[in-house]
This record gives structure tokens, sequence and C-alpha cells, in this order.
């Protein structure tokens, strides 16, 4: 039987909002993505604002521990990408990508 993928978009859910200032005052989670690709397989997008005065090698670090940390408690996260905007950007691609209201 075949099970067809949820894909859920929204604003990001606390436990994942949680992990922004937790590393680093200077990273804002503003959503996830999800992509169930079995019961314990999930693709995860985050987009995430970073400090205007964070280096490259910064916010890779931050990407690194942030990964490392959702990856502990979630192991069910086997794919995660990275997308640095900002939250004005965020905001404004939601409706394109998704109509008027993200899905819950």
């Amino acid at each position: 039987m075949r099970r067809a993928s949820a894909i859920c978009s929204s604003p990001a859910p606390k436990p994942v909002r949680s992990y922004g200032p937790a590393v680093n005052p200077a990273v804002r989670a503003n959503g996830v993505l999800t992509l169930h690709l079995a019961p314990d397989q999930i693709l995860a997008a985050l987009s995430l604002e970073f400090a205007d005065d964070l280096r490259a090698p910064q916010i890779e670090e931050l990407v690194i521990d942030i990964e490392r940390r959702i990856r502990a408690t979630h192991p069910e996260v086997v794919t995660l990408f990275v997308k640095p905007q900002t939250a004005a950007t965020f905001r404004e691609g939601v409706p394109q990508r998704f109509g008027d209201s993200p899905a819950p």
C-alpha cells in the first residue's frame, strides 16, 4: 500500500523557535516546512534569520549546532535544510507558495 507524503508549512512551532535563541541570540526561526517521507523519516526545512554582523564561518557553526540539537531530540529528522532569510521575506513568500493561509 502506497502512502501519500504530507507537507506542512507554518510559523515555527515553539520547539523549533526555541532552537534559535537557545543556540545564540543572533538566530531567529521564522518557520519550518516538513515533508514526511515515511512514518519515521522527516525532511525539515528551516527559515532562519541570522544577525547581520555574523560572518559565514559563524553561521556555519550555528547551523551545525542547530542540526545536532534537532537530531538529538528528533531522530526522525533525516534531512535538514536551512534557508537564511529575513522574517519579512519569509512572510512574503508564504502566500505565494501556499495561498493566503499556510497549512496548520
